[in-house]
């Protein structure tokens, strides 16, 4: 539960609206283990808000940066997704492989 904790996750959720976006962290049977929120632009979020699990919603800084790969073809992907985000002097980060990211 706490800034220490591991939220494992094998499910990631990209929802956008009118340039707001969230990146959802889920674990399957349990739904969202934490929940980064704010404006998105091109491949970064800059992060507002933080949700983590069975918490209500803070205020937070940080930024989320999707990355892209390269595939046959000349198409790209999203190969992670990786999030740092700060709540007063305490920081939480996520990692995501695209493998398992769910785009809305």
């Amino acid at each position: 539960d706490g800034a220490n904790g591991f939220a494992a996750c094998d499910e990631m959720a990209v929802s956008r609206n009118a340039g707001k976006a969230s990146f959802d962290f889920r674990k399957q049977g349990f739904g969202s283990m934490v929940r980064y929120g704010g404006k998105l632009s091109g491949d970064t979020l800059a992060i507002r808000r933080i949700q983590l699990r069975n918490r209500q919603p803070e205020v937070a800084s940080g930024t989320c940066t999707v990355y892209w790969r390269d595939v046959f073809g000349g198409d790209r992907r999203v190969s992670t997704v990786t999030c740092v985000a700060m709540v007063g002097q305490i920081t939480y980060a996520a990692n995501f492989v695209a493998s398992r990211i769910n785009l809305d």
